[in-house]
């Protein structure tokens, strides 16, 4: 805080340095100075809040302006103008914050190579992120994989299997453990399992799969009536079709297309596999009829190939190479100042730190992912392009995507249920937002810096595919919130969903807002989660195996983890 004495008219900046002691000796490294805000009181009593939260290295200096939100139209003063048009001259200009490609047909990425320790955004000194892969994790995938190849698909080594990873106990292994090989389960991992956005409902049998169209189902119905009935969905990995598996050892790819029934007791169970996309007498169509074994083992060929694509694509490619794109983009072409960065700084939190190691250590040549699936590098950029090109703007919003994958009357989607409910959440936050800032449809569209964010998302995230229905501009309020509850949910709980986050969503360590009414609509904000959160553990308490990946309490703002 700083007092002054004298009137110095109304402050619009305030300069800030961090000098070297004269004591202290040239090799102390600077540990650098976390500022987050400055408060300045004018005799008249006027206070003025200059909001920093950045760090400041020795010998530096800083501007910053007082703490209200504004729009470039809003800024009327010339020297606000020009400070406003160099801060993004000298953010673009950063090396660190160009995109490059890494993977044809993938969404770009930072040029960063490596933690930038002076690119620092919050109180947390970050000069790194380790995956951390111990030696025992090796030994286990190691013997696992020896273990597979020498055992029988017999009852007893389905069950040594089990035993094997027994020491991994609590209540969710335990439970896995006694069910895991039940269809019932299998069934509830697709709808509410780490890959919850595969399944959609089955309009036709598919062309390329020789099912029999008269099998009988429960209750005495034939699959095609079924169809009619819309009782039948189905997940269909053909992303893997014809993938060559990782050089490095014998492995397989399989990209089958699962048939899964809903039943009389609102269960969802597989009644009939293809592990590959081509009809053959060599490609036959697997049902419960056969032995429990093959069943069983058609069944994990299915779950192999349903966590390939979950990783690629459900959770690297639609949260973390989305969100990075999102917040580059963002840090490029808005200004500190505006609405819309400081509402995303809490979901930009560490996604370069976290993305940048995975860079280095897991999806790298000789990295994890080259070294420990059937995958290997080489065929993860094949699925990852092709992944990426049926990624479309519908896809990531939920609703549409409901809606366009048909399952509005799924039973059982604990996912759908708790999605939904975070999505409208956000959506009345962000319209409470974009009301406060935007007061006609003209004000988004002369947003010079929002339609330079959007843009630059369109050109470097989706690579100017205009088929993927993403939008280079936008033109009305009601466009603006729907992007921006998009970026937010993908950020935030569809990372959750994919891989289960740990910082609380709606918590802001850091105001970055001065405004009275951000301030109502964030506490707005907090308690819908809360009420969220009650209405989900009151669902729970009912179900054997509880979802809680979308639980307020349980999701990160950011992709950071």
């Amino acid at each position: 805080e700083v007092a002054i004495k004298e009137n110095l008219g109304k402050i619009i900046t305030a300069k800030l340095h961090k000098r070297k002691p004269w004591w202290l000796p040239g090799l102390v490294p600077d540990l650098g100075w976390f500022c987050r805000t400055v408060t300045v009181t004018a005799p008249d009593g006027a206070v003025y809040n200059f909001l920093c939260f950045r760090w400041v290295k020795r010998g530096q200096t800083i501007e910053i302006r007082e703490g209200k939100a504004t729009k470039p139209l809003d800024d009327k003063l010339q020297y606000l103008k020009t400070l406003r048009h160099n801060e993004l001259m000298q953010k673009q200009f950063l090396y660190y914050y160009r995109f490059k490609e890494y993977s044809k047909g993938m969404p770009h990425a930072t040029s960063k190579i490596c933690i930038n320790p002076t690119a620092r955004f919050t109180q947390i000194s970050h000069n790194g992120v380790v995956f951390l892969y111990p030696i025992t994790v090796i030994k286990i995938t190691n013997f696992t994989s020896t273990f597979l190849h020498t055992c029988k698909p017999s009852t007893v080594g389905f069950f040594l299997f089990g035993f094997f990873f027994v020491k991994m106990i609590n209540f969710s292994s335990e439970y896995i453990i006694n069910n895991w090989n039940k269809d019932t389960f299998f069934g509830s991992q697709i709808l509410n399992g780490i890959n919850p956005i595969m399944i959609e409902l089955c309009q036709e049998i598919p062309e390329n799969m020789a099912v029999d169209k008269e099998m009988k189902l429960e209750g005495g119905r034939t699959l095609q009536e079924e169809v009619e009935n819309k009782k039948i969905y189905k997940v269909d990995y053909k992303a893997l079709d014809k993938v060559k598996p990782n050089e490095k050892g014998k492995h397989f790819i399989a990209a089958p297309i699962c048939l899964l029934h809903q039943q009389l007791d609102d269960s969802l169970v597989p009644i009939a596999i293809q592990l590959f996309q081509s009809k053959s007498e060599l490609n036959p169509v697997f049902t419960k009829q056969g032995s429990d074994s093959t069943w069983t083992l058609v069944k994990i060929w299915v779950r192999n190939s349903d966590f390939y694509v979950q990783e690629v694509s459900t959770h690297l490619q639609r949260t973390h190479l989305l969100a990075e794109v999102f917040w580059v983009a963002a840090y490029r072409q808005l200004a500190d100042i505006h609405p819309v960065y400081k509402l995303l700084i809490p979901h930009g939190r560490y996604t370069l730190q976290i993305n940048v190691a995975a860079r280095k250590t897991l999806i790298n040549e000789n990295g994890i992912f080259d070294d420990f699936t059937g995958l290997g590098l080489k065929g993860h950029e094949e699925l990852a392009s092709r992944a990426f090109k049926e990624t479309t703007y519908e896809s990531l919003c939920l609703p549409a995507d409901m809606q366009k994958r048909g399952v509005g009357d799924l039973k059982n989607y604990y996912y759908r249920d708790d999605a939904m409910k975070l999505w409208l959440a956000i959506q009345d936050f962000v319209k409470a937002f974009v009301n406060i800032f935007y007061e006609s449809e003209d004000d988004v569209v002369n947003d010079s810096e929002v339609q330079a964010w959007v843009h630059e998302v369109f050109t470097e995230g989706f690579l100017e595919n205009e088929e993927s229905g993403v939008p280079s501009t936008l033109k009305t309020k009601d466009d603006l919130v729907e992007y921006l509850t998009m970026v937010i949910f993908t950020c935030s709980a569809q990372h959750a969903a994919v891989n289960n986050g740990q910082r609380l969503l709606g918590q802001y360590s850091e105001n970055h807002f001065a405004e009275t009414e951000m301030t109502r609509a964030i506490e707005g904000f907090k308690k819908r989660l809360k009420q969220i959160e009650v209405e989900i553990k009151a669902r729970n308490k009912n179900l054997p195996f509880p979802y809680k990946y979308l639980l307020p309490s349980e999701i990160e703002n950011s992709v950071a983890i």
